[in-house]
């Protein structure tokens, strides 16, 4: 089941790491700059930015755990296919 499922997650872990290390991790440096410093005059616009890949990572987690709820599911009964019954019995 845990094989099936990451194969039907395809990229899903890829993308928020990809997401992450060149979304977030760069605003991460910046941010930690102004401890040292000042917050630059645009500061807001670059909490935004961060906020959106945040968002774009929060999203691609849930709809990965909504398919393993799916898969879960699904794998607990058996997929029937009437059309392919009435087949085999005549």
């Amino acid at each position: 089941m845990a094989v099936r499922a990451q194969m039907e997650l395809g990229g899903e872990p890829a993308a928020r790491a990809t997401v992450t290390r060149f979304g977030n991790v760069p605003i991460n440096g910046q941010i930690k700059r102004w401890a040292v410093t000042s917050a630059p005059a645009e500061h807001a616009e670059i909490l935004g930015r961060w906020e959106l890949f945040n968002n774009m990572r929060t999203l691609a987690a849930l709809a990965a755990f909504g398919l393993l709820i799916v898969l879960a599911v699904r794998g607990l009964r058996p997929v029937t296919h009437p059309e392919h019954d009435r087949a085999d019995k005549s």
